[in-house]
């Protein structure tokens, strides 16, 4: 046997003559013998379960181009099998160069033999992930990231990684600048944005929400910066637009579900990771040439999501109390000297009340009013706000009415508030809010005229006790602010 080894060694010495290369043919046939048939039954088992299980396209797609490799196991079986045919020519250089090109065959083909075997073992969740992780072909990565988010069978880690390699992806894409590789990361995103609500959205945590907020700054930036150039390309700024968009609705969308889970972490995680956001790009801006600014903030309706979500059954009390952040809860110091994120939420908010009593003039039956009244008792926090809360009612009520007359005569509530005794440190608060809503504005400005009304409604015999207290409590409002107005000049 030793004597066998001495000879098969001797034989394979590159210098001597009797060495037969038909060997070297041979080692190859008996690995293709091992790794054919096992590719066989992985492939039919795969095959056999691609009906019902969503994995299995992706796991074709991992067994061709990354467990086996069909393109370097099919240049490795050349290797074997091509590079003996040239062992007559009996110069040792070539014949080195045709040992080493057969070694590296060698190499690929027990590579792929692993792997086979590595897969049925049960190592399959490596082998997906490392293969979505190098995939470098558009194409691929599109379809791919496609099967990923279309399985139902991914475990919870599983998950977790691709998205984290997605995100990856993303921001890879967008540092390119081309427009093809650009539409290709908004058709990513629009999959992922599509597909979010099969179990992938309660698998994100902060690090990864923090970088999708992080993708959504830098396609508006780019975005903008094509925007305002003079010479910019409308086809490239169209797929930026497009990607923050989508990374937009993606960031909404979490929000909407996470409002409305039991437990509140997942929308502290939300707020908390929105908050860290906004303390560091809350006063970028762009300027276009005609000296107009575009504020990154004002991309962002988060909370209009918080003031709808109020109005329904089931939001936790937490997500007000512990979720969201109390440096944006509306004191009058806030309000009067306000930062730009306090500024922003009063503009959101103060639309989408005006916007909710309309639709609630038209159905009556709808969940505005509740949801008017827990926002501004949980976004108004203290009892001194409380009194900013009741004048905000009054006005929009006003706003709501035809005319002051309906307005006194109605027996809508406009919230659940009680009467606020005072109502002098309110007025400052309702003079900063005119100066930034158009509905308080016109308020403060029509006060004398409208205190004139409230005189000749009083006048009248047939009024309730109730509708005369209405009538007292907005004539001592409008009294104060022209006070206040007066004092101020």
């Amino acid at each position: 046997m030793f004597q066998k080894i001495h000879i098969t060694i001797e034989h394979l010495s590159i210098g001597s003559a009797s060495f037969d290369p038909g060997l070297l043919q041979t080692v190859g046939i008996a690995m293709l013998t091992l790794l054919v048939p096992l590719a066989i039954a992985i492939f039919t088992g795969v095959l056999s379960r691609e009906k019902d299980d969503s994995n299995a396209v992706l796991d074709m797609h991992a067994l061709f181009d990354y467990v086996i490799d069909v393109k370097k196991l099919l240049l490795s079986i050349v290797a074997i099998f091509a590079t003996p045919l040239l062992w007559k020519f009996n110069i040792p250089f070539i014949k080195t160069v045709i040992v080493i090109i057969w070694l590296a065959g060698l190499f690929f083909l027990l590579r792929a033999l692993k792997n086979l075997y590595k897969w049925t073992k049960g190592d399959k969740d490596t082998f997906r992930a490392e293969y979505f992780e190098q995939l470098g072909d558009l194409e691929g990565l599109t379809n791919v990231s496609r099967d990923i988010w279309n399985s139902s069978t991914l475990s919870r880690s599983q998950k977790h990684a691709y998205i984290k390699e997605f995100v990856k992806k993303i921001d890879e894409l967008l540092d390119t600048e081309n427009k093809e590789e650009v539409r290709v990361a908004s058709d990513l995103l629009t999959d992922f944005r599509a597909n979010l609500e099969k179990g992938f959205m309660d698998t994100l945590d902060r690090k990864s929400l923090g970088d999708i907020f992080a993708l959504h700054y830098k396609a508006w930036h780019i975005s903008y910066t094509l925007l305002v150039m003079e010479d910019n390309d409308t086809t490239l700024w169209g797929e930026y637009s497009q990607c923050e968009s989508q990374l937009g609705d993606i960031l909404h969308t979490l929000l909407e579900n996470w409002l409305l889970k039991p437990n509140y972490l997942l929308a502290y995680t939300f707020f908390s990771t929105f908050k860290k956001h906004v303390d560091k790009y809350s006063e970028e801006s762009i300027v276009n040439p005609n000296s107009n600014v575009h504020y990154y903030i004002e991309s962002f309706f988060f909370f209009t999501k918080l003031f709808e979500a109020s109005g329904k059954q089931g939001l936790n009390y937490q997500i007000w109390h512990g979720a969201f952040p109390e440096e944006w809860k509306l004191t009058p110091e806030k309000i009067k000297n306000p930062t730009f994120i306090i500024n922003k939420l009063l503009r959101e908010f103060t639309r989408w009340a005006i916007e909710g009593l309309s639709r609630h003039n038209d159905n009556p039956n709808d969940e505005t009013n509740r949801a008017l009244d827990l926002v501004i008792r949980n976004l108004f926090p203290n009892s001194e706000s409380n009194n900013v809360a009741y004048v905000i009612h009054y006005v929009f009520g006003l706003f709501d009415s035809k005319n002051l007359d309906d307005f006194i005569k109605s027996d809508e509530g406009y919230g659940l508030f009680t009467m606020a005794k005072d109502e002098y440190d309110t007025i400052p608060v309702i003079i900063a809010l005119s100066e930034i809503h158009n509905m308080f504005a016109n308020f403060v400005k029509e006060a004398p005229e409208l205190l004139k009304q409230l005189a000749e409604l009083d006048k009248q015999d047939k009024l309730n006790k109730k509708r005369r207290a209405r009538i007292a409590r907005l004539r001592n409002i409008l009294t104060q602010i022209i006070e206040y107005k007066d004092g101020s000049k």
